[in-house]
């Protein structure tokens, strides 16, 4: 049975402290040209050092990314319109993941637009004159390290399995788990995170739970309510790390969502809402 409707709402509990939340509505943002004409973006978090960035992209007909490797994990959710590669092509309602090493150039022959996180630098040739569509690009000598395989992981995100969590009419499917240990010799700590989408029913709601790390979500569809706090379609939420929430939908919603870190529940027994 689903819970009453005066409890979707996830109102916040007069025992949490301040939370750390940030909900932005990119559709009433503007788009901005990512320095090159037919190439736009709306930037929700950045940083041009580590080459991290979450937000929209968004290509003109007929424009080219240009030739460029990954450094790092990249998702991207084809909203509109698609992408073409050397190796296939990536339509509407598609999750493109980009690993370290991925090498393409990526082709629009059609306006399209994609939710985009990138999690690390990203290379062009030293003859590129660099652009902004990846936030903190830079210039780079680089070969194909594995030409034999696709260099977009491609998932059609409603053909996954959803399966149920914790919470009564929340279902999870899992996009991409992944993570790589710390390794003598190379930068960066230990990596375990969670893509996943979640769809919630009519009424239904999360209980309380505390993130361990950057925790982000998209709302793909419907509304959900953090904290009290409503976030619409095309709307980011931020979850910073140490924070605790509470999440419900008085009408139902589907939500991207990545979890950097495990999260904890605060009065409940179960397993992690994004399957770590």
């Amino acid at each position: 049975m689903l819970p009453s409707s005066n409890t979707a709402v996830a109102e916040r509990p007069a025992r949490l402290r301040d939370a750390t939340i940030h909900i932005h509505d990119v559709a009433a943002a503007p788009w901005v040209e990512a320095g090159k004409p037919g190439l736009h973006q709306k930037l929700v978090r950045g940083n041009e050092g580590q080459g991290e960035f979450l937000g929209l992209l968004g290509f003109d007909a007929l424009v080219a990314s240009g030739l460029h490797q990954h450094t790092g994990v990249t998702s991207s959710y084809m909203l509109g319109g698609s992408l073409t590669d050397h190796w296939d092509t990536y339509k509407e309602g598609v999750t493109g993941i980009n690993l370290e090493g991925s090498t393409h150039d990526a082709m629009c022959y059609c306006k399209t637009s994609m939710v985009n996180r990138l999690e690390a630098p990203v290379l062009y040739p030293q003859d590129f004159s660099l652009h902004t569509l990846h936030h903190g690009s830079r210039h780079g000598d680089f070969g194909n390290p594995a030409p034999e395989l696709t260099p977009t992981l491609s998932i059609e995100v409603a053909r996954v399995q959803a399966v149920p969590t914790a919470a009564a009419g929340v279902t999870r499917r899992m996009i991409f788990d992944y993570g790589r240990p710390a390794q003598h010799g190379r930068p960066g700590a230990a990596v375990n995170h969670r893509h996943v989408c979640l769809t919630m029913l009519p009424r239904s709601r999360v209980p309380v739970f505390k993130t361990s790390a950057l925790t982000e979500f998209f709302v793909l569809g419907g509304e959900m309510t953090i904290d009290g706090r409503r976030a619409g379609p095309a709307n980011f939420v931020i979850v910073e790390p140490g924070t605790e929430v509470a999440i419900g939908s008085e009408f139902g919603c589907t939500l991207l969502a990545w979890a950097d870190g495990p999260t904890a529940w605060s009065d409940l027994e179960a397993p992690d809402l994004f399957g770590f």
